[in-house]
């Protein structure tokens, strides 16, 4: 977890292979914004050991294990809901679910056949390691952005339940309500998710642009413009001056 700015230009010639970057000979060619993945090894790495008893303390039992095709890491206690997990013990484990979401992404964006099913095994392990109501991620964007890798590995309703989970945060600031619904909005074809979602936000913040106008594009959206124009002209009636507003009103107007 070395920051960039204290990689003393050795960017080039790290390889991460789990929690650690291995300093190499080699050269990365492509010009990365974070230094180049070890997949094969990493995998191996992050994987849960077979056995809890074998203690891996020098490099023959190391390479013993990783030879044998098991896995290194011992995840112990974890996903225990009986313990309690500080807020720093929290924060920490982020590293590990890191590892797992740049492999994920990695497979995701290449050109795999089976990218998108390595991608959810990586996932599912991730989650069965450290599960979300027991270890929570520290930031509700991670918490989204998992969803959004689970979405894009077809994977839809375990962005959906994410998306639910999330809004039960007691951390969530506006921008973050804001950012949801257009989730909600841009990664589902079917719009009732977004009306629904921002029909509940604009009822709690009638006076906030943002959502105003959101609500009004999901209604679009969805060809309902009877109700799209119903919120603006309550708008305007407020903001007669609302330039945009009054240009989306003679917009839909003309769609009947």
């Amino acid at each position: 977890t070395v920051a960039p700015n204290n990689r003393v230009g050795l960017d080039n010639y790290l390889e991460m292979e789990g929690l650690v970057y291995k300093i190499t000979h080699k050269k990365s060619t492509e010009n990365l914004s974070m230094p180049r993945l070890n997949y094969d090894r990493m995998i191996q790495n992050i994987s849960e050991t077979n056995d809890y008893n074998f203690i891996i303390n020098d490099s023959t039992t190391y390479w013993q294990q990783i030879n044998d095709g098991h896995g290194i890491y011992r995840y112990t206690n974890l996903n225990n809901s009986k313990v309690y997990f500080n807020e720093n013990i929290q924060r920490l484990i982020q590293n590990y679910r890191s590892s797992f979401l740049q492999l994920g992404l990695q497979n995701l964006y290449s050109t795999d056949l089976n990218g998108k099913d390595k991608t959810l095994n990586l996932l599912e392990m991730m989650d069965d390691y450290f599960p979300p109501n027991v270890i929570l991620t520290t930031d509700p964007e991670l918490d989204i952005q998992i969803g959004r890798i689970y979405n894009q590995a077809g994977k839809p309703k375990k962005l959906i339940e994410r998306l639910e989970n999330i809004q039960k945060r007691k951390d969530l600031n506006l921008e973050h309500k804001i950012y949801i619904g257009q989730i909600y909005m841009n990664d589902f074809p079917d719009s009732s998710f977004s009306i629904n979602y921002y029909k509940n936000l604009y009822n709690e913040y009638p006076y906030i642009p943002d959502i105003v106008y959101s609500l009004i594009q999901s209604y679009a959206k969805a060809d309902q413009y009877e109700e799209a124009r119903s919120i603006l002209e309550l708008w305007l009636r407020s903001n007669p001056n609302d330039s945009q507003a009054i240009e989306w009103l003679s917009i839909l107007n003309i769609k009947d």
